[in-house]
């Protein structure tokens, strides 16, 4: 039998770690938000008050959805929760951000 995996310390490639992070993304609202919080923390600061994509670093949003994610980011940071139509739109953008995620979490290690 083999071992069910939890921890996405515990997994070994990139690939599965970005797949364990998109079912979190789908399936935990906390992981949601923080991931959110987390693309939104690396952009640059011009690219956080102009709610667009400035610079091509591959950090941060795309031009397609930085404008709506920057929103819902500051939303969040003011304390506010998401909406269930706000929830569902950020789930489905924020689940192409997975393999920026892995890369955020494995530099903090």
């Amino acid at each position: 039998m083999s071992e069910v995996i939890e921890k996405f310390e515990d997994l070994k490639t990139i690939k599965a770690r970005v797949a364990f992070v998109k079912v979190k993304l789908a399936d935990d609202q906390r992981w949601l938000t923080r991931g959110l919080l987390a693309i939104y923390e690396h952009q640059t600061r011009d690219e956080q008050l102009a709610a667009e994509t400035k610079d091509h670093n591959g950090v941060g949003f795309s031009a397609f959805d930085a404008t709506f994610l920057t929103a819902m980011a500051q939303h969040v940071m003011k304390g506010r929760t998401l909406s269930p139509k706000q929830l569902s739109a950020v789930r489905t953008a924020m689940i192409k951000y997975a393999r920026q995620l892995v890369g955020i979490a494995t530099k903090k290690h």
